[in-house]
């Protein structure tokens, strides 16, 4: 819905001005939908929250060495020769890949 409307500056000097306002209407059955989807999104939110919780839980438990392979292939999300090369000693990223991959079977 869109609709003019005249008015004025606040401050002299009084010029009038014509605005322009825009909205929506909405209905019973759009507000149901509306708050049945804030919902869903807020125990979305909730679970996200906790699942992140469970995460740094488990990551403060393992080895370092795999925390900041972890950190920097999935937070940073860098290439397995990225992480290669700041894990450093000579590694690559086939070591690397495979490394996490025994880690992540046995855990």
């Amino acid at each position: 819905m869109i609709d003019k409307v005249r008015g004025s500056n606040p401050d002299f000097p009084y010029q009038p001005q014509s605005f322009g306002i825009a909205g929506t209407t909405t209905t019973y059955a759009d507000e149901d939908l509306i708050k049945s989807e804030e919902h869903i999104l807020e125990t979305q939110k909730r679970q996200a929250e906790e699942l992140k919780l469970g995460v740094e839980k488990w990551m403060k438990e393992i080895p370092f060495r795999m925390q900041r392979i972890i950190r920097y292939k999935f937070f940073n999300e860098l290439t397995w020769e990225e992480v290669a090369t700041l894990i450093g000693r000579k590694c690559t990223a086939e070591s690397v890949k495979k490394e996490f991959q025994r880690f992540m079977c046995e855990n």
